[in-house]
């Protein structure tokens, strides 16, 4: 949120995959944190491929409030788990470097 914060913020994260064609997935992420007991949506843009063994990796997008960015990601679906680490930038307003660990289910 603030390069100088250099925090932890904990997110709960919906992902919706819009297209799987062969071992190519894309969808949007919507995550919600709290501010001061009022809500702050981010939304995230996933493209990339996930292999026969389970593997996912790729590249995202985001903006959140009057910030955009861009990362990559990786990780791996274990059962109805997915488990992925996001490293990035911000690109707006303050520059800075973050890095998400999410888990999904299913």
């Amino acid at each position: 949120m603030d390069s100088s914060d250099n925090g932890i913020y904990n997110f709960s994260i919906e992902l919706a995959i819009q297209n799987q064609v062969d071992v190519n997935f894309s969808g949007t992420a919507t995550g919600t944190t709290t501010d001061f007991g009022a809500p702050l949506n981010e939304t995230i843009t996933f493209s990339g491929n996930i292999s026969s063994s389970g593997e996912v990796s790729g590249n995202t997008t985001h903006t959140f409030l009057q910030t955009q960015g861009m990362g990559t990601f990786s990780g791996h679906l274990n059962g109805d788990t997915l488990t992925v680490t996001n490293p990035g930038v911000d690109t707006v307003g303050d520059t800075c470097t973050y890095t998400r660990e999410i888990e999904l289910s299913r």
